[in-house]
């Protein structure tokens, strides 16, 4: 009887790890940058998915709309044609580029590095940390249409803020 209890014991300990070790290593998502409107209060926040310390599948990028309280939802199917994801690319375990569907000239690489992740874009030519992406849309008779995007970063070599003005090709 009692070989018969430690195998039930020893059963009960490989559950609990199995447990533990599932919660230990649980796929968490980071938020990395946002995209804000001059005509709309609420914005559209990008995030990331890591499972332990690694970008997280095939598409480990996606976006939500969050508002100034802090309430956050799905982004609907017209949000989705406008600000969901264009393309994204994982190049490795720490490195994923990916372009947005109102921007997808300017590619976004999110980096882990440092136990940080941190999206990097090419502005006028010099590689900077993505600090911000303002639309700037003008009320149409039925629609708004952009003007321009604004896409705003920090010179990773001289620390300077620089910013691009993207006119939509009409």
């Amino acid at each position: 009887m009692p070989h018969f209890k430690i195998k039930n014991i020893s059963f009960l300990l490989a559950v609990l790890f199995l447990f533990n070790a599932k919660a230990v290593y649980a796929e968490t998502k980071i938020e990395v940058f946002a995209v804000h409107s001059n005509i709309i209060k609420s914005w559209i926040q990008y995030s990331v998915k890591l499972d332990n310390e690694k970008f997280s599948g095939k598409n480990p990028v996606s976006g939500f709309r969050k508002r100034p309280g802090g309430s956050v939802r799905e982004l609907s199917y017209f949000e989705r044609r406008y600000y969901g994801i264009e393309s994204q690319k994982v190049i490795s375990d720490s490195s994923v580029e990916v372009t947005i569907k109102s921007i997808p000239s300017i590619i976004i690489t999110i980096e882990l590095k440092d136990e940080k992740v941190i999206p990097y874009v090419f502005i006028e030519g010099s590689r900077c940390v993505l600090t911000g992406v303002m639309i700037h849309a003008k009320k149409g008779a039925l629609l708004s249409y952009t003007g321009y995007v604004e896409i705003t970063g920090t010179d990773v070599m001289s620390g300077n803020t620089l910013k691009e003005r993207i006119y939509k090709d009409k």
